[in-house]
């Protein structure tokens, strides 16, 4: 059944509105009318269901909050909450560090060290990472917010830069230091390069960098031993891919397409959904590899060293899964094949959380039915029980694993270099010194034969299809 279509609330509207109402535009952003002593209170609400749950997350009041920026809001929003965010609880803590910030003024506090530090390395030290337009990563200055709304105690941040010591590091530290991975060290990191910027800009005194953790700091730190161990992000079994795309099957949108396409061409969850028509090939008097997708160097994870760009051999199946795809006009330059009508009337990529809640989604249906979900069996959530698997992590672990296991699998063995060139793990070390494109032919092999594999549970008939839709 097709879904009502919802039109756009107009200011009359939502001005004589007297019950509670859908504003239009985004998927449960509603104006939620209620009658108080003083008269009618107005406010937008996002109101969804995830992993069945219902969640509710007020935006503001109308009309402080307009109609244009309450969906402008809760378009951002309803990305954090697939996410598995909570977006007002953010935007709380945001102006609650604002607030702090303004109490910063008497003396040069550790918190205005680091904001300095920010505002100096800004476009000098650090870039902003995009491809095709899109924000791929948080800039530094948010990454540093991000450790003072979270990591940083607020005793830290108020007290004279020049007053911290180890020792108080150590006592703010030692519990997170025990139950979390690589988060201490980033943190601590930003302090101790902070202050070496202050030192260096006369704003504190020289002194021996109280955050150094290879000195006092570390001896004053629970030891290794006491620390959680590092994991990987979570991967399917290789021996349950094929389960997984026959379950795919069964839900023709857009975003399953996604996730077969990123599993079939190994990519990285951002190229992936980053993928322009514009970079793929189907005929050889377009391209001498076709079918093949050319992704710029600059764009790849290893591009300092290695020059030439990324050549992806498109399998059968990659073909004809992406030639059933619909096509929209460019918007802004940019033709996304992953792609979905935004509010403001042009298109953008889907993104890696949308992907990883249908995974969710999938799961939490197969549990229903006492089913097995797709998991890693061997990560566990903080209650024990197995993690869900992740877009990133099952795309390139668990073909890592097929590829390498010839025998379990019963494929010809392929080379290393082959199978790392699928990954895209090319570096110039001294057995890629000369080396000017990638090993393209074994690549089409070796990607053809994943393809396989992984359809292998699948109705033929279906895949020839174009059962497509839009959601």
């Amino acid at each position: 059944m097709a879904n009502r279509v919802v039109s756009m609330l107009t200011d009359r509207q939502a001005k004589l509105a007297k019950k509670t109402i859908a504003v239009g535009g985004v998927k449960g952003l509603t104006l939620r009318v209620r009658a108080t002593g003083s008269g009618i209170s107005k406010f937008f609400v996002m109101r969804m269901i995830v992993d069945g749950k219902e969640v509710i997350q007020t935006i503001g009041q109308y009309p402080q909050v307009s109609l244009e920026s309450a969906r402008k809001i809760g378009l951002e929003w309803r990305e954090k909450i697939l996410a598995g965010r909570r977006p007002r609880e953010e935007a709380i803590m945001e102006r609650k560090a604002k607030l702090l910030e303004e109490k910063a003024i008497k003396h040069y506090t550790v918190q205005r060290m680091l904001i300095d530090y920010c505002d100096f390395g800004e476009d000098r030290l650090w870039r902003n990472d995009e491809i095709k337009g899109q924000k791929i990563s948080k800039n530094h200055s948010e990454i540093v917010n991000g450790y003072m709304r979270n990591h940083i105690p607020e005793s830290i941040l108020f007290m004279n830069a020049q007053d911290l010591t180890p020792e108080v590091l150590a006592q703010a530290f030692k519990y997170k230091w025990t139950t979390m991975i690589d988060t201490p060290e980033r943190v601590i990191g930003e302090i101790k390069r902070a202050f070496d910027f202050a030192m260096r800009s006369g704003k504190i005194q020289p002194c021996l960098n109280p955050a150094d953790l290879k000195g006092r700091l570390r001896d004053l730190l629970p030891p290794d031993s006491m620390r959680a161990q590092k994991s990987h992000q979570p991967a399917l079994p290789a021996d349950r891919i094929p389960e997984l795309f026959a379950e795919l099957q069964k839900h023709p949108s857009i975003t399953s397409k996604l996730i077969q396409y990123t599993i079939l061409t190994v990519s990285r969850a951002s190229n992936a959904r980053l993928s322009l028509w514009s970079e793929i090939y189907f005929d050889t008097k377009e391209h001498p590899q076709a079918p093949v997708q050319v992704t710029k160097r600059d764009e790849m994870k290893v591009k300092r060293v290695i020059k030439f760009d990324k050549e992806t051999p498109l399998s059968e199946q990659a073909v004809n899964l992406l030639k059933n795809l619909p096509k929209f006009v460019a918007s802004e330059g940019f033709d996304f094949v992953f792609a979905k009508a935004s509010v403001e009337g042009g298109i953008s990529p889907l993104s890696e959380a949308t992907c990883n809640s249908m995974i969710r989604k999938i799961n939490s249906s197969l549990i229903k039915k006492g089913e097995l979900p797709f998991v890693d069996p061997d990560l566990e959530n903080p209650d024990g029980s197995p993690r869900n698997i992740t877009l990133h992590g099952t795309a390139r672990a668990s073909f890592e694993a097929w590829a390498y296991d010839y025998v379990r699998y019963g494929h010809k063995q392929f080379s290393e270099k082959g199978i790392e060139h699928c990954l895209d793990h090319v570096t110039e070390k001294y057995n890629n010194a000369y080396l000017r494109r990638s090993v393209i032919g074994e690549m089409r092999e070796i990607l053809q034969a994943w393809a396989d594999y992984c359809y292998s549970k699948c109705n033929k008939e279906a895949l020839l299809g174009s059962n497509f839709t839009y959601s």
